[in-house]
């Protein structure tokens, strides 16, 4: 779920397209919003987030190595 959803965000950045366009809201009156997003989100600065069980996949969409198995 984590690697669609930053995929949706790579769409979204690199070329205006794909299923987040028309998913943004007008805050004062909740209409829909294009928003154009194209070259405003740097995937290299951003992070993920993930607790619990899922903590362990957040780690892994996100880059991070996962250490061995404990023995």
């Amino acid at each position: 779920m984590i690697n669609r959803h930053l995929a949706l965000w790579q769409q979204l950045t690199t070329s205006g397209r794909g299923g987040l366009v028309g998913a943004f809201r007008d805050a004062a009156t909740g209409e829909p919003r294009r928003v154009d997003f194209r070259h405003r989100v740097d995937p290299h600065r951003g992070a993920t987030l993930a607790y619990s069980r899922g903590g362990a996949g957040g780690d892994v969409a996100g880059g991070r190595p996962q250490p061995g198995p404990v023995a």
